[in-house]
């Protein structure tokens, strides 16, 4: 997924998933540096992809931090 939006985005663009299910592309821009919006009607993807997103921002937060030091 990060490829494919690596190849087809430009710096400062937004993705807009609007079958967001379980929020890879999110991530896949978040990583990019890129904005995004996600779209999902069924709740139960809309907390998955909500859990991965705050795990990945958690991620990133501790890389840095340990980038560091």
């Amino acid at each position: 997924m990060k490829e494919m939006i690596e190849q087809s985005t430009n710096s400062g663009d937004v993705v807009l998933d609007m079958f967001c299910g379980s929020g890879s592309s999110c991530i896949a821009s978040k990583e990019l540096g890129l904005n995004y919006i996600g779209i999902e009607l069924e709740k139960k993807y809309v907390d998955i992809s909500k859990e991965r997103l705050a795990n990945s921002f958690k991620q990133r937060e501790e890389s840095e931090q340990r980038s560091l030091f």
